[in-house]
């Protein structure tokens, strides 16, 4: 048998993002909804797949996950996962923020330049 081996993944991809749309917004947003759709469709099979096992070794009936109230240990366990996962959702955003925010220095002493050769100038 191999050993397994965990591999960190970057947490950012490399090159160019996939364009689809002519607005960039629109490719964000697009995006997103697809990074919500897949966290979803994996929550629900995760959650149905855990109801019906726990129902069949009778540990726990369905309708009890319906009115489970969480203490404040499980409260706060969920608002950072919460947390982690709007991170993943807007990661796109976030990235593309950090992006513009790199360029701006370079853009403002482009500028600067520029303004500097139009006052040499005659």
């Amino acid at each position: 048998m191999s050993e397994r081996r965990d591999v960190k993944l970057p947490i950012h991809s490399k090159g160019k993002r996939a364009s689809f749309y002519r607005s960039e917004g629109t490719d964000q947003l697009f995006s997103i909804v697809m990074m919500l759709t897949q966290e979803l469709s994996v929550a629900y099979d995760r959650i149905e797949t855990l109801e019906r096992v726990l129902d069949k070794k009778g540990i726990l009936a369905r309708r009890e996950v319906e009115s489970h109230r969480p203490g404040p240990e499980e409260e706060t366990e969920r608002t950072a996962r919460r947390d982690a996962f709007i991170g993943r959702v807007f990661q796109i955003i976030h990235e593309e923020a950090e992006s513009y925010a790199a360029e701006q220095p370079k853009e403002a002493s482009r500028k600067a330049k520029g303004a500097k050769r139009e006052k040499v100038s005659p």
